[in-house]
């Protein structure tokens, strides 16, 4: 690690004192060889920001978490928890190009496929991995999908079986309140399928 002015550097990424992911790393690297979970690491994040630049830290969800993980800076002891032990793994970061994120956006329509959402409602799209890119999910179109940001933080912090559970039981809300008793029918039927596989 080599501190220069307001940037350190790690494992030859360089990061600012002051932003987000590099408090985020300075939090783990403050805490080296101890384990910590996602809300642990940007709690402290999420003050030591404030305190530095009088900003909010926007990504509670653990975005900056997962950014490290991913870039082989930090490991993954567990599920939803991390540790910075100084070693470094390769990058696991496999990014779509360009155009396959317009590929991706187009094939949906411009609608996250979980909720619905555009940008037209709002909706910021991204285009992501379905199987993720820390377990290896290619930058493969077959792999991709359309999720709005809300939906995607809600996919990366929950397993797919939590996630899926999640998003039928938002669908079946739905369903109720538009007295759609087909539709109602057809979710209870896929959560009871959960249950079967002790899923939920």
């Amino acid at each position: 690690m080599v501190n220069k002015n307001d940037s350190f550097e790690v494992n030859g990424k360089k990061f600012s004192n002051n932003s987000q992911i590099g408090i985020t790393l300075k939090v783990l690297m403050n805490n080296k060889d101890k384990n910590l979970t996602t809300s642990q690491i940007t709690t402290t994040a999420a003050k030591l920001y404030k305190e530095k630049t009088g900003n909010d830290y926007a990504e509670i969800t653990g975005r900056h978490v997962r950014k490290l993980f991913q870039d082989g800076l930090i490991q993954r002891t567990n599920k939803g928890i991390f540790i910075y032990n100084g070693i470094f793994t390769k990058s696991k970061i496999n990014p779509f190009t360009a155009q396959q994120i317009k590929q991706i956006l187009k094939r949906d329509n411009y609608r996250c496929v979980c909720c619905g959402k555009s940008k037209v409602d709002g909706a910021l799209l991204t285009a992501d991995h379905m199987d993720p890119q820390w377990a290896g999910g290619p930058a493969d179109i077959s792999n991709g999908q359309t999720l709005c940001a809300a939906c995607e933080n809600m996919k990366s912090n929950y397993d797919v079986y939590t996630f899926g559970k999640k998003m039928f039981l938002k669908y079946l809300k739905k369903a109720k309140k538009n007295n759609d008793k087909d539709t109602e029918k057809f979710i209870l039927e896929i959560l009871e399928v959960f249950k079967k596989y002790n899923r939920i």
